[in-house]
């Protein structure tokens, strides 16, 4: 069985095609995992209106309501307490499957037998989708360097994964890191798989809205980021193969700092001074736009600094 976890929250402009797409799944061994983290609008009520259209998954469908709003990482470790497939495959409320996904998805894990399946997704903006290959190196510690260095989607949606993976190795997300909480757990969840592979299907649709197009990462966010890059550093340096991951983490380090920098503003910028200066990135065959954004940040160019990434980010829209 695999378990669809669901978290709900201020969704409903766009849940109703969500969930039409799991109950509509061409596979039938399907538990939903629905989880209201006290969403004040009408979300849930186009759930259970949704539901009724498909009255054979009605006793498939579990709905968990949170006390008050928990957040992304609480809310997730709901959904995993309340999960009982084998596997497990998260949802984004606002996103949607490919009404083949769970049959396909189900079917290439039990060949390989494998404890994770990564696939492609397509971004769907304006009406427009654009196809999203996965990176997906060769070898399990090639895949965790992708994941650290930003290089591998970490998304939580990314991925079939199975279940006693998060049971057996004790992996939670961390309450209230709602932001990164992603990134934070995705590596931890390839070290401990015995075999990851890749479906080359897109069998997810992730709706990327207007509004994430111009927001700045704030602070608070950036600390996140921090703390997910902290704890993963500790995890694979004290391990018992300490020595294969800890050339690994300053490029780690960099990579975060380029992401909290691209996606911050001037109030960001300043909130990081200093990050991870005392990392010398010569050695890491950084793109010359990346050493230009860290040159320009060290030297607090603020108005250079951003006048360059709306450059960038008009060049990448166009």
């Amino acid at each position: 069985m695999v378990s669809l976890l669901i978290l709900v929250h201020n969704a409903e402009a766009h849940i109703e095609k969500c969930v039409r797409s799991l109950f509509a799944q061409s596979y039938a061994d399907v538990e939903y995992v629905f989880v209201d983290d006290a969403s004040p609008d009408g979300s849930m009520g186009i759930v259970e209106r949704v539901l009724e259209d498909f009255p054979d998954r009605r006793a498939q469908t579990k709905i968990v309501t949170n006390p008050h709003n928990l957040g992304i990482a609480a809310s997730r470790n709901a959904a995993l307490d309340n999960a009982s497939g084998e596997y497990v495959l998260f949802v984004d409320s606002d996103d949607r499957l490919d009404l083949r996904a769970v049959e396909l998805l189900a079917a290439k894990a039990a060949q390989e037998d494998a404890d994770m399946v990564v696939y492609d997704s397509y971004t769907v903006y304006n009406g427009m989708k654009r196809l999203r290959a996965e990176t997906f190196p060769e070898g399990r510690q090639e895949y965790i360097r992708a994941l650290l260095y930003r290089r591998a989607r970490a998304a939580m949606w990314s991925k079939l994964i199975r279940r006693e993976l998060f049971t057996a190795h004790r992996l939670r997300f961390v309450p209230g890191m709602n932001y990164g909480e992603d990134y934070y757990l995705s590596p931890m969840l390839a070290y401990h798989a015995r075999k990851v592979v890749r479906l080359a299907e897109p069998l997810y649709y992730y709706l990327r809205h207007p509004a994430s197009i111009s927001y700045a990462l704030s602070s608070a966010k950036a600390d996140n980021v921090i703390m997910a890059a902290d704890m993963l550093e500790r995890f694979f340096t004290e391990g018992p193969d300490a020595e294969v991951y800890r050339p690994m983490m300053g490029m780690m380090k960099i990579m975060n700092k380029l992401v909290i920098l691209q996606a911050g503003n001037v109030e960001t910028w300043k909130h990081v001074e200093g990050l991870y200066d005392d990392v010398n990135y010569s050695g890491f065959g950084l793109q010359a736009r990346q050493r230009l954004i860290l040159w320009l940040h060290r030297h607090r160019l603020w108005t250079a600094m951003r006048a360059y990434l709306a450059l960038a980010r008009l060049l990448k829209r166009n």
